[in-house]
């Protein structure tokens, strides 16, 4: 059987923007995966975001002064990431976090590494 030549051209166009589709959709998927997956092989800390992470507002029961307690816990860059075990600094007055600029403080050390990553518990 034969194609007339517009059915060819038809079938050829269909092809073609068939093609560009995929082509589309893979260079998408490509982009995505690359702005996935860069940031993490990324070794130079200066080129990446070195943000700590503050849980605020946490809450416990204190039995000795019979009542919840409110403390923030800040977690160094890429905690969650990470499977080390980190020291531990537990902070009184926490509630002078903000006064004394501690999440830039530490987002600064970190980003130096001038300091080794460490959990701040402030009470």
């Amino acid at each position: 059987m034969f194609l007339t030549a517009n059915e060819y051209f038809c079938q050829c166009s269909d092809d073609y923007i068939y093609k560009k589709n995929q082509m589309q959709d893979f260079n998408r998927f490509f982009k995505i995966i690359l702005l996935l997956i860069l940031p993490a092989l990324s070794t130079n800390k200066a080129f990446s975001q070195v943000k700590v992470n503050i849980l605020r507002n946490q809450k416990i029961y204190s039995k000795s002064l019979d009542r919840e307690v409110v403390y923030d816990v800040i977690l160094p860059p890429d905690y969650d990431l990470s499977l080390q075990k980190f020291k531990t600094l537990y902070m009184n007055d926490g509630q002078d976090l903000d006064a004394l600029k501690m999440e830039e403080v530490l987002n600064n050390l970190f980003q130096k590494q001038e300091i080794s990553p460490f959990v701040l518990i402030a009470i």
